[in-house]
């Protein structure tokens, strides 16, 4: 929650796309609304007058605390709104528990415009992933065809995983599941039409 709102922030103080560029990881994708490297796409990107303002809604995070997944709402200077889904990604896990601060990236980014604003929920809503039995793949059954983009990720133990693809020109997907202790259960998320930034 904290990296999130960290994230907000910065896009507010220094910029929107210098804040994307500061948080991505290096393998980052982004929603364009084609997938894209965020790295490279992020380099030509000048920053707008009034970056976008989002605020998250709800966090699932998987058990170990390696992996999260934050979705909300957005809104633009021009008075457009939408929704966005962005997977988060603890860099230094294995110096986490030696005191050193936490140091979280986005490491795939997708936004939507809707035609109504999301209901804003009187707090963030916040999950976590079953830390009891043993995570199945979680994963649909995307193969990677001739034409298609496809990278999947997941938390250190299994609990939360997440699958991006796109097939030739159709609209690309960015689906998660999280573990519930007998089963990986899809997350539901906002964003759920074709992308748009």
């Amino acid at each position: 929650v904290k990296a999130e709102l960290s994230f907000a922030r910065l896009a507010q103080e220094k910029g929107q796309w210098t804040a994307f560029r500061e948080i991505a990881a290096e393998d980052a994708l982004l929603f364009t609304p084609d997938i894209v490297n965020a790295k490279q796409w992020l380099k030509d990107q000048v920053d707008p007058p009034e970056p976008v303002h989002w605020q998250p809604h709800k966090i699932s995070m998987s058990c170990d605390g390696s992996m999260a997944v934050s979705s909300g709402a957005w809104q633009d200077a021009a008075g457009k709104t939408g929704a966005y889904v962005t997977v988060w990604r603890l860099e230094n896990f294995d110096e986490r528990h030696r005191g050193k601060q936490q140091d979280w990236k986005w490491v795939a980014d997708r936004q939507v415009t809707l035609d109504e604003p999301l209901s804003e929920p009187d707090f963030i809503e916040t999950e976590v992933a079953s830390c009891s039995g043993e995570p199945s793949r979680g994963y649909n059954r995307v193969t990677a065809e001739k034409n298609t983009i496809l990278r999947r990720g997941k938390s250190r133990d299994g609990t939360l995983t997440w699958e991006a693809y796109q097939m030739g020109s159709a609209a690309p997907w960015l689906n998660m599941w999280i573990w519930r202790g007998e089963k990986m259960e899809f997350i539901d998320t906002p964003d759920e039409k074709e992308p748009n930034r």
